[in-house]
């Protein structure tokens, strides 16, 4: 019993959002999602479990030149965390099986969308999810 209260109050303090924390499953489904940065572009859709496994397929285009890298069925896995302002941080991360492993990190605003923006120095990186099933 007191091990399922540490694990509530572990869960609590990782989701700050109250219902993250109550059922952090209910961010599972399809979401479409576009990650844009100087060195490449990635639009997924990917496939959130409720077990925090994923499967996603899309293409990562790598900016100022004609290359790009269509995937399909590639396996992840989902985290929540604790992002910057104690605010509830998801990280998607996928594993092509054509090309390296990438993760998308986002930001919650409601259960139909997340987003985030990070920016150091000359680097910058949007990413914006939508729900779509």
């Amino acid at each position: 019993m007191s091990g399922r209260i540490l694990a509530t109050a572990a869960l609590l303090a990782l989701c700050p959002t109250p219902l993250l924390a109550q059922n952090a499953a209910a961010l599972s489904g399809t979401w479409r999602c576009v990650m844009n940065s100087v060195p490449a572009t990635v639009e997924t859709t990917v496939y959130l479990a409720p077990d925090f496994s994923a499967v996603a397929d899309g293409i990562v285009i790598l900016n100022g030149t004609s290359g790009y890298f269509p995937y399909t069925r590639a396996s992840g896995r989902w985290s929540i965390g604790p992002g910057d302002n104690g605010q509830a941080m998801v990280r998607i991360q996928i594993a092509p099986p054509n090309q390296a492993m990438f993760s998308l990190f986002v930001i919650p605003r409601d259960m139909n969308n997340m987003y985030n923006y990070f920016a150091h120095q000359d680097a910058r990186v949007e990413t914006a999810c939508q729900r779509i099933r």
